[in-house]
């Protein structure tokens, strides 16, 4: 084998343990392989490969399997599956790899494990002989498994206490052993350097890929690999438009080709279909002549004399920066042998260089002279538009429509006062954003005119757009109101401030905090007139400890810092409670006692309650809660004895007033 080919061989076998079955790149180095037993075909065994980081491991691997529909894998080797040290009678190793499996015996796992190329080589005779995976413990054969049914299998190895996963295997179903089918999707092209193949990448399905040639005159196929043929993936992570190039190619020659995959146990697929592929002429067309450029902007006019060539097709347009490289096919499809013009519409001004390609109708083609376009640029960028001004805060936020044009630099904004044709520019130097913002001072309530204009990379400027006019709001709160005093009027807090002096003032609103807990916050008034300096507090709770705090609004809705709190404790004086009179009467008829009073109070009572007690019993509050009438029958005399009854009055601070006492005896009633 070509020492050159080894290598390359060996380089795409290292790109494909770091490919998943979309040809992607991914972390995972670790592969499952499972195959239908090939030795004895309908033996109903399954050959399991597989593939990791570690390829000579000392503790081994172990080997699980679960039938389709249940859930648990089961173990099924008896020992760990490892290197091993002889080799046993049924497993037959061709020369080179018996040699190469004994250079590996004598190393230690570390060497091998840590070397890249050693790696590659050992993985790429594993893949093309099962023996030899084998012998190296990267594949076992499962014997117990049941014809016609359908497994999965899990590779652990073994990493003492516990076990690391390699991976799993795709389902596999037990049967005959049949070679695959041929590879699909054959493409080629065939080209003056040779005839390129592609093909539908299938790395889940198979490893690479053997190409077979003959030609009308040599009737036997030669194969042209030595290697089975793997894609190497690009940078980006794409797999090339072609696999493989045939470059040992006549274009007087017809070819036939032919297909096969290798799987992952080196066997061999079904052929493709024979593809045959004729002769081609690869002889280039005369150039185009006299190529001539005339300029309009951003537009680049090309006119050429047409070639000569019989054959010719048509034309090209190639476009670069570069005199004498970089150039790139800028017409979407070929131009008519008939039309021997082309407009380009260029990205921005640049000097540009162009050829045009003369193309047979077997595609071959040949370049013109390079011919220069220097393109510069004297057209004004378009007119922003839908100019917008908003305030956010203390900033007033300019935006408008983006300028669609290419080469445009940036905008400046301009300002002037309404009624004033004197704009000056906000900006030193060409914004690229659409949108511009603006602090504005507090105590400023100009309205402001405001235009803004565009600028390309060669200075051309735009007009100005539309103006758009912004009044500065008011966003000065009133001055901090001032409560002078609170006072008790008629048992009621007044709470007194001076009259704010500010010119817009709205109303204002008074706030009522109890002072021992900060969080019970009520708004008394919201919407206190200007005219007023006082108000009357009518839901203040007595002996209650407050703060007042009060806030001022302006005609634009701003708020005052609220005044200094004003803290008032809401004392009442003494009630005046007193019960005048206490009847109690036993009604032997209706069996019960009932009860009148008369009270004098004052307008801080709040209730009574009845408290009564039996022979010698304490005294007990009976009225279950607060009364407000002026008598009670008590029905509950089922006992003959001596009731003793006393009515408390209180008032809303709390005070109580106690009755004299009045005793009842209840004889024995039938």
């Amino acid at each position: 084998m070509n020492k050159n080919k080894f290598v390359v061989v060996l380089y795409n076998l290292v790109l494909l343990f770091a490919l998943s079955s979309t040809a992607q790149k991914v972390k995972n180095k670790n592969f499952v392989f499972v195959s239908n037993d090939f030795y004895q075909v309908g033996s109903g065994k399954v050959i399991i490969k597989f593939f990791s980081d570690e390829l000579k491991y000392e503790q081994g691997y172990n080997i699980y399997r679960k039938k389709e529909g249940e859930s648990n894998f089961i173990k099924i080797n008896r020992t760990p599956i490892v290197f091993l040290k002889s080799l046993p009678s049924q497993i037959k190793l061709v020369d080179d790899d018996k040699e190469f499996y004994e250079k590996l015996k004598s190393l230690k796992p570390e060497t091998i494990n840590k070397a890249g190329m050693a790696k590659a080589i050992v993985k790429l005779r594993a893949v093309l002989s099962t023996e030899f995976a084998l012998a190296i413990g990267n594949a076992y054969i499962d014997s117990l498994a049941t014809k016609g049914e359908t497994y999965q299998y899990q590779v652990k190895r073994i990493n003492k206490p516990n076990e690391i996963l390699i991976a799993n295997s795709t389902n596999i179903k037990v049967e005959n052993w049949k070679q695959a089918s041929e590879p699909q999707n054959i493409k080629f092209e065939k080209k003056k350097e040779g005839i390129k193949f592609s093909w539908l990448h299938q790395p889940d399905l198979f490893f690479g890929v053997d190409i077979y040639r003959k030609t009308d005159k040599n009737k036997n196929y030669t194969k042209l690999n030595d290697m089975p043929i793997y894609p190497q993936v690009k940078d980006d992570g794409t797999l090339p438009n072609y696999y493989f190039s045939d470059n040992r190619v006549s274009k007087d020659t017809v070819y036939q080709y032919k297909f096969n995959t290798v799987d992952y146990f080196g066997k061999i697929s079904v052929s493709s279909a024979d593809i045959k592929v004729g002769k081609k002429d690869f002889d280039a067309p005369l150039p185009a002549d006299s190529l001539m450029i005339d300029i309009d902007t951003l537009k680049v006019k090309l006119t050429w004399k047409p070639s000569k060539s019989p054959d010719l097709m048509g034309y090209h347009i190639y476009r670069s920066k570069k005199y004498d490289k970089g150039y790139e096919k800028i017409s979407s499809k070929i131009i008519p042998k008939s039309i021997l013009k082309y407009t380009d519409i260029v990205p921005k001004v640049d000097e540009y260089f162009y050829v045009v390609a003369s193309v047979d109708s077997s595609e071959n083609d040949n370049l013109s002279s390079p011919k220069m376009a220097d393109v510069r640029d004297v057209v004004a960028p378009q007119i922003p538009k839908n100019l917008k001004a908003v305030i956010e805060k203390d900033m007033i936020v300019l935006s408008w429509s983006p300028v669609p044009d290419t080469d445009l630099q940036g905008y400046f904004v301009y300002k002037a006062p309404a009624g004033v044709n004197d704009f000056v520019i906000m900006n030193g130097k060409a914004i690229k954003e659409t949108t511009f913002s603006i602090k504005f001072s507090k105590n400023s309530k100009t309205k402001y005119i405001y235009k803004v204009l565009a600028i390309d990379s060669s200075f051309n400027r735009s007009k100005h757009s539309e103006p758009v006019t912004l009044q500065l709001p008011d966003v000065m709160p009133p001055t901090q109101p001032f409560i002078k005093s609170v006072e008790l009027k008629n048992d009621l807090p007044n709470i007194i401030w001076m009259k704010n002096v500010d010119n817009d003032l709205k109303n204002y609103q008074l706030v009522r905090i109890k002072y021992a807990k900060d969080t019970s916050k009520i708004v008394l008034n919201s919407n206190i007139s200007l005219k007023d300096t006082f108000f009357v507090d009518k839901t203040a709770e007595i002996n209650e400890s407050y703060k007042y705090i009060l806030n001022a609004t302006d005609s634009t809705g701003n708020v005052s810092m609220g005044s200094t709190p004003y803290i008032f404790k809401n004392v009442v004086l003494a009630t005046l409670l007193k019960v005048k009179k206490l009847e109690a009467k036993l009604d032997k008829k209706a069996k019960n006692i009932p009860l009148t009073w008369l009270l004098e109070v004052d307008k801080n009572y709040y209730g009574c309650v009845l408290f009564r007690a039996f022979e010698n019993e304490d005294m007990t509050q009976y009225t279950g809660k607060m009364i407000s009438e002026i008598s009670f029958t008590d029905k509950n005399i089922k006992k003959p004895g001596k009731y003793t009854y006393q009515l408390r009055i209180y008032d809303r601070v709390g005070n109580v007033t106690k009755s004299e006492i009045k005793s009842v005896d209840v004889p024995k009633m039938e």
